[in-house]
């Protein structure tokens, strides 16, 4: 099974943390799952999460920014939870590659009002991703767009959100607008190269 870390700090001492302890190798279940479904399975992640109930809105999402800009996250959340006498609390959360989990750990401690945290390691199955170019929505500003690949077939359609952005400030338009013209010129272009293929080879035959 795997095992649970904590580390805390106490008040005559300088947060300290040890060195991570080894992640175990992809168990066989994750990894036949990984395989049939052609995913990569990555065992050097960790989970790091806290129980807070006396930071301020603005102390974790500055925390947050702080988790993804300075200790190279993989993400980082927050969801609320209701703590020891109905307290209302959050739980701070972030994955993190074994790299950065000592700085993940050190901000968690030193910008919030915990104690301590948890940290877990984790396996995480990743799709596939192939990244590609939609240039028919604006004129001079290429839009990236990426299909998730799963078992082998490219499913739906994720626009590149700072491309859509600086595509929606050049036109002053809606930002849905951009995303929802990027899926439907990209959609339209694959039916006409479907339809081409399929009328070559009614010519073949």
């Amino acid at each position: 099974a795997l095992g649970l870390w904590v580390c805390e700090a106490s008040e005559d001492s300088v947060p300290r943390v040890a060195a991570a302890p080894s992640v175990r190798s992809t168990p066989p279940e994750i990894a036949e799952i990984a395989d049939a479904l052609e995913l990569e399975a990555q065992a050097d992640v960790w989970l790091v999460e806290a129980n807070i109930d006396d930071s301020t809105g603005e102390e974790l999402g500055h925390t947050l920014r702080i988790l993804r800009e300075r200790a190279q996250v993989l993400d980082a959340w927050t969801q609320p939870i209701f703590m020891k006498k109905n307290r209302p609390g959050v739980i701070i959360s972030a994955l993190v590659e074994t790299s950065d989990l000592h700085n993940c750990v050190l901000y968690v401690l030193g910008e919030t009002s915990t104690f301590g945290v948890r940290v877990r390691p984790i396996i995480r199955l990743k799709a596939g991703r192939v990244t590609q170019v939609c240039d028919d929505v604006l004129e001079d500003v290429p839009i990236r767009y990426h299909r998730k690949v799963v078992g082998g077939i490219p499913r739906g359609i994720y626009p590149e959100y700072e491309d859509c952005n600086r595509a929606a400030a050049k036109a002053q338009t809606p930002l849905r607008t951009v995303y929802e013209s990027v899926v439907f010129h990209v959609n339209a272009r694959r039916m006409m190269s479907e339809l081409e293929a399929s009328r070559r080879n009614s010519d073949d035959e």
